[in-house]
């Protein structure tokens, strides 16, 4: 060690390595690469050392400096070498150039053996050693006080988390005690809630004990004014029911006096008396049957005052008709007499006045309305159509008869229902829509005529389910469809043209439905026969009005307009019936009641004497409807027909028009006279165009 600390102490030892390189490099390596040389001059070391010892000012010679006189002197060549073989390769620091290792740059070694270069290497390699051993002894000591100073860390953290932990459990024994006061806080809280609600029960408790009692009281209270109120009630039920029992007596009295009046007249047998009788007899029993009426419905839901009112009505009624039967039976007396007179005075005046009343009344005859035409008749139907008239009556009938079964079946109520639903449904969405619509309307009641499964509000069902299933639709079909032209067309003509398309479709396909549906005309109109039905026999006043189409409302016939109205509405359906044309694909043969019918009504009704009202409207509607077909097929034929309407028969029309009561006349009158002078009739309103059936 004090070979290398002598080394190190030396000049060449302090020398500094830089790793900068300077200008004198090829020098440095060369001197590095080259043999060492040895010098030719030798001095004593000892001497010589000691000598370089005081001139550098060091201390006396020490163990160290013992140790440095061994080591032979070598020349500056020889040091570098040494130098560059043995120490790494390193750049020099800045301008300083490698110094001479010490002051004895003359002096000469005394010849070297091959150990001398050995010694130099073996100190290098000892101070090279030394080094790492000091290197070592500082990794050493380093880690001694990084382990210090881990350990001073584990420490430390061995201590904050104890001193965490018991922080810890500080801060969660605080949160228990928290938890524990808010949980007998609520506590607390949840007694004073229940204690609070016990006294709120109990006083609710009170309050509907005394509102029970309330109650009970209100009600006994109610019970003994309804009881009052049902006596008082019934008091004057009573006395209403009495009131018209009085009233019907007086009606009964009243008809008893006219016949007395009657029977009890020396003219009872004359001809005026008796129509004046029958008239007068039928109008009391047509009083007497609402009467009858008024107080079995009095009876069955309670007398009111509109009941009391409508049997005061009556009972003028009846009054009135007796006032008036007396009046006329006055009249008969006195003609009567005054013909006795004459007849005594002039007996051939008489026979001529008989003749000429005679004729006048064969004359008026013909012109008078239904009622005068005798019972029995059927001069006011064509032979023919009275035929088919009776035919489509017989097959309606039967028709009915045959599903009385599934009518009457009350297990059998929701198939009913089913069924008409199956029906009606389609029917009333009967619209111009367009033409898909139609024709899915149509194909719907096509199915369930035929007895095909249709579905029904997510219901499948058949009409052959049941063998009257058939028969029950077809029917009810016949009569909705009908039943259209009162409800809907009356109120507006253009819709007429859709249900007639629909009905043309079924007729098509299934013939039996259209004499259903024709019956079911003649019995809702029966001027669609042509037919003027004539009073039989001890027919009563509503039976007559009835067969004649009139509807009838507590007994009395409706206002003349109204029944104009549904007449007209009937007639504008069946005169699209007529002219409905269907593509070849929804009636491959054509519209089975088409234009031919058309032409046969109008010459019927022509070569019929008309009746008041009815004849003008009826020919109106149905000329709007057809007159524009009729004129394009029959042509002159049809032209040389409206004359005749409008140069003869419009007079007979006028005849039989009483004063007051010409609206259906004038109309009529002016349509054919804007017609012929046009010489054109042109199409009606909302009739379907020939692309319709190709739309939506």
């Amino acid at each position: 060690m004090d070979v290398i600390d002598g080394l190190k102490n030396s000049s060449k030892g302090q020398l500094k390595y830089d790793k900068i390189w300077q200008d004198d490099i090829p020098q440095m390596l060369k001197d590095c690469t080259s043999r060492p040389c040895l010098s030719q001059g030798l001095k004593t070391p000892d001497t010589s050392f000691e000598e370089e010892k005081k001139d550098d000012g060091s201390e006396p010679d020490t163990k160290k400096d013992r140790d440095e006189k061994d080591v032979p002197d070598l020349s500056k060549n020889d040091t570098q070498r040494l130098v560059s073989n043995n120490v790494p390769r390193r750049g020099m620091r800045g301008s300083k150039s490698l110094t001479v290792l010490s002051t004895r740059e003359n002096r000469v070694s005394p010849l070297a053996s091959p150990s001398s270069a050995q010694v130099v290497d073996t100190a290098i390699r000892n101070y090279e050693q030394s080094w790492e051993n000091k290197k070592n002894a500082d990794i050493k000591a380093r880690r001694e006080a990084f382990e210090e100073s881990w350990k001073g860390i584990q420490k430390g953290t061995e201590d904050k988390m104890t001193e965490l932990t018991i922080k810890k459990e500080l801060d969660l024994k605080r949160q228990v005690e928290q938890v524990t006061a808010a949980k007998h806080a609520r506590e607390r809280e949840v007694q004073l809630r229940q204690q609070k609600l016990r006294e709120e029960n109990e006083q609710k408790a009170k309050l509907l004990d005394a509102k029970v009692k309330e109650a009970e009281a209100q009600k006994r209270q109610q019970e003994q004014q309804r009881l009052e109120e049902e006596r008082q009630r019934q008091q004057e039920i009573d006395k209403r029911l009495a009131v018209m029992g009085e009233a019907e007596q007086q009606i009964l009295h009243l008809k008893e006096e006219v016949n007395k009046a009657i029977e009890s007249c020396p003219v009872k047998d004359d001809t005026r008396l008796n129509e004046s009788n029958r008239l007068a007899t039928d109008y009391l029993n047509l009083i007497l049957k609402n009467v009858n009426t008024l107080v079995t419905n009095a009876k069955s839901s309670g007398p009111t005052e509109e009941h009391l009112t409508r049997m005061g009505e009556l009972l003028t009624k009846a009054r009135n008709a007796k006032m008036e039967m007396m009046k006329s039976l006055g009249n008969v007396l006195k003609q009567a007499q005054a013909q006795q007179m004459l007849k005594k005075q002039q007996e051939d005046k008489l026979k001529a006045k008989q003749e000429a009343d005679a004729k006048a009344k064969a004359e008026a005859s013909s012109a008078a309305t239904v009622s005068a035409v005798a019972p029995g008749e059927i001069l006011c139907v064509p032979e023919d159509a009275f035929q088919t008239y009776n035919e489509l009556k017989e097959k309606l009938q039967a028709s009915q008869a045959s599903y009385a079964s599934l009518v009457q079946d009350a297990n059998l109520k929701k198939y009913r229902f089913n069924l008409q639903k199956a029906v009606n449904t389609p029917v009333n969405a009967i619209a111009p829509t367009n033409g898909a619509h139609l024709r899915d309307k149509l194909k719907r009641l096509v199915l369930l005529l035929a007895g095909d499964v249709v579905e029904v509000t997510g219901k499948r069902i058949s009409a052959k389910e049941h063998p009257a299933g058939m028969q029950f639709v077809r029917d009810l079909f016949a009569k909705k469809l009908v039943k259209q032209s009162d409800e809907q067309v009356s109120s507006n003509y253009e819709s007429a043209f859709a249900i007639a398309a629909v009905c043309v479709g079924v007729w098509a396909l299934i013939p039996e439905v259209g004499d259903l549906i024709l019956a079911h005309f003649h019995a809702l109109c029966p001027y669609i026969v042509p037919y003027y039905v004539p009073r039989e026999e001890g027919q009563s006043s509503e039976e007559y009005y009835k067969a004649l189409g009139y509807n009838f409302t507590d007994g009395q016939p409706e206002q003349q307009d109204k029944f104009l109205k549904r007449m007209s509405g009937l007639m504008r359906l069946y005169s699209s019936i007529l002219t409905t044309d269907l593509p070849a694909k929804m009636a491959p043969n054509g519209n089975p009641h088409g234009l031919n019918y058309a032409w046969m009504w109008i010459t019927r009704i022509l070569n019929m004497e008309p009746r008041p009202d009815i004849t003008a409207t009826l020919l109106h509607d149905f000329l709007q409807v057809t007159g524009c077909y009729l004129s394009r097929t029959f042509g002159r034929q049809f032209h040389k027909l409206l004359f005749v309407l409008q140069t003869e028969y419009m007079q007979k029309i006028r005849a039989v028009t009483p004063s007051g009561a010409g609206g259906p006349l004038v109309r009529l009158e002016n349509c054919l006279e804007k017609w012929i002078k046009e010489g054109r009739i042109p199409p009606p309103e909302g009739v379907l165009s020939s692309n319709f059936w190709y739309t939506g």
